[in-house]
This record gives C-alpha cells, structure tokens and sequence, in this order.
C-alpha cells in the first residue's frame, strides 16, 4: 500500500456487513463476464438481473448503480436484522433515496448513477492494483464496493495496461486482467507517490507507451521482492503485513482417477524407476486434456451459449 492511501475511518462491524453480503455476489464473477445480446434476443434482465439493459450489443451492469443497493432494497433483510442494529442502519443509509454511490475517474461525466465526491468527502480517488488472478480481483472489487458505497471515498481499479480494464461500476463489464510484472506494479506506487497529494487522475491515460500506471493499494502479495524493500526504505511503500487470507498451491486430481490407480495419490506415483517423470503412465492415465474450445465446439449442445 502507498502511503498516498488516504486514511479510511469505519466501524470492523460494517466492513462485515458489507463483507458478508459482497461474498456470495463476487464468487459468482466470471473473468470476462460480458454477455451478447442483440434486437431480437434482448433479455437481458432475466438472464443477467434486474436492470439489465441491451446496450451496443451487450447487456449492461446491473450493479452500475451500486451493488448494496441492489441488493438490500430486498425485505428480507429488512426482516433479518433488529431494527436498531449496526446492519439495519448501515441498510438504511445506502438505501435512502437521495444517496448514490459516489463516482469515479471512469464513470461518464453526469452519470444517474452515482455522485461526485465533492458533496460527501475530501478524499482523491484511490486506485487499486487487482493483478491477473482471481483472488485480488474479487478483493479489489469488494474494497471498490465498500470505499464507494459506505465510505464515501472514490475508488476504481488500475489494470496498468492502456485500454484494459477492471472497474467493478464499468457499464459493459469488460473486465481484462492486469499485469502481474512486480516492478511494473511498483512504477505504479512511485508515479503515485510522485503526483501531488496522490492524486492519480494527473496522469490522463494514453495508449501503449503513453500511458501512465499509477495505484495506491495492491490486496494481494505473494512474494517479498527486493523492488518492494527498495521502495519502502524509500518511504514510496509501505511494509506489506498480513491480511489474514491463507493461500496454498498445490496440485488437484479428480476422485475417480484415484481409484482407478491409487499410486496417483502421491507424487512418487508420476516417476519411472530412476525418479524421472513417467511420461508414458501419464500418458496413458489422462489422456490429451480437453479444452475449452473443444468442449463448446465437439461437446457442449448449445456450444457454450447462456
């Protein structure tokens, strides 16, 4: 984290709230979730949500307007906490009728959608660096979520490629996946440790060579890199400390290869005599894998379509 990251003051009960409703809607998230449409197969809100509108070819987001929105407009939560609990006031402050999420450096000039920062706070945006795999980008997605909507604090994602993008509020869901190079994400930190007062929205974008990647938070660190010591005895970054989270890495094996040959229950079972990967058992036990193309072209009956 950048020490340009404005300081965020909150109550750990409404980061759980928010938390515990976030959870079961992002998990659900495909990479690239956008879904076609066109004049006469259109239906957007039933196979997407409420809200869904048919635009340029694809349906749009139906979280544009806010995510907690969404979904605590639904009595049932109304009835699911005591009316003078933590829950039932944070349900009510997102859903009073003059309240919008606030809007972010990505959200068109006088959008319905949400409102401009300057009315509820005196925070610049901040920018957060997903990287390309799954876990940061639901975590940055939630922290966007929680910033915008509770906290009043604008906040949208840093992918670090021109053109691509991660925006959680981004109207057509085009969701690309950013870079994952630990020195390039550190340029990222340096150009926003560089702006003044962290302001990232200097830097007016550009394409290819032009463009200028600058974040202030990165949710998810798997490795202490000599970059990320340099910038901190630099004071650009902050010493990363643990989240919480427990990732692990290992390798997966369906059941049923299992029982038709145990010895695949342990590594010892993928080597030849010498120790040496047994290319030909291999081979023979799994087989060419089936890709994804493969399986929407030959397998699948509707070729993958919603």
């Amino acid at each position: 984290m950048a020490v340009t990251t404005p300081t965020i003051t909150t109550t750990k009960m409404a980061l759980h709230v928010a938390l515990s409703l976030l959870l079961t809607v992002v998990k659900s998230l495909a990479a690239d979730p956008r879904l076609a449409c066109n004049s006469t197969n259109h239906r957007c809100a039933e196979r997407l949500m409420e809200g869904s509108q048919c635009i340029d070819g694809f349906c749009t987001n139906p979280f544009e307007g806010g995510c907690l929105k969404f979904f605590l407009q639904d009595e049932a939560y109304a009835d699911k906490y005591p009316e003078n609990s933590v829950e039932s006031k944070l349900r009510r402050r997102v859903l009073s009728p003059e309240r919008k999420r606030i809007c972010n450096s990505e959200d068109p000039e006088s959008s319905p959608f949400c409102q401009s920062a300057s009315k509820d706070g005196v925070y610049s945006e901040l920018r957060i660096f997903p990287q390309n795999w799954d876990s940061p980008i639901a975590t940055s997605w939630m922290m966007q979520i929680i910033l915008s909507e509770i906290l009043n604090v604008p906040a949208t994602t840093e992918t670090g490629r021109a053109n691509e993008n991660n925006n959680f509020y981004n109207r057509m869901m085009k969701t690309d996946f950013g870079m994952s190079d630990l020195d390039d994400n550190y340029d990222s930190f340096q150009n926003a440790f560089d702006a003044e007062g962290g302001d990232c929205t200097i830097y007016k974008g550009g394409d290819n060579d032009k463009y200028v990647s600058c974040a202030h938070v990165m949710p998810e660190l798997w490795n202490t890199e000599p970059m990320m010591l340099e910038k901190s005895n630099a004071g650009v970054v902050e010493v990363p400390r643990n989240s919480g989270g427990i990732g692990t890495r290992g390798w997966w094996i369906t059941k049923f290869s299992i029982e038709s040959d145990p010895s695949l229950a342990f590594y010892t079972g993928y080597q030849n005599e010498t120790g040496e990967g047994n290319r030909q058992k291999l081979a023979e036990r799994f087989k060419r894998p089936t890709t994804w193309s493969d399986y929407c072209t030959v397998i699948s009956a509707t070729n993958c379509s919603i």
